[in-house]
């Protein structure tokens, strides 16, 4: 069965196209290593943004952050900041 997961971010004032930019390259960069099936990115009205991925499985998606030390790339560290 598809699994997928809901992420969800408050951004600190004027990082919108520094998020943007950095969520783009790492979902890009989980797409090409692990097969997942991609996000999307949404913004609210509140200014939250709004993240869905979807994967063929979990067992895939768990494997995928268990090989992969993505937290640690710059663009996922940008994400969180």
């Amino acid at each position: 069965m598809t699994a997928a997961v809901l992420y969800r971010w408050k951004l600190k004032p004027g990082r919108a196209a520094e998020f943007e930019t950095a969520w783009a390259e790492g979902t890009r960069r989980i797409h090409q290593a692990c097969g997942s099936y991609g996000a999307v990115l949404h913004r609210d009205e509140n200014g939250l943004y709004w993240s869905y991925a979807a994967w063929p499985d979990e067992a895939v998606r768990k494997a995928c952050f268990a090989e992969h030390d993505w937290f640690s790339q710059d663009c996922f560290k940008t994400m969180q900041a």
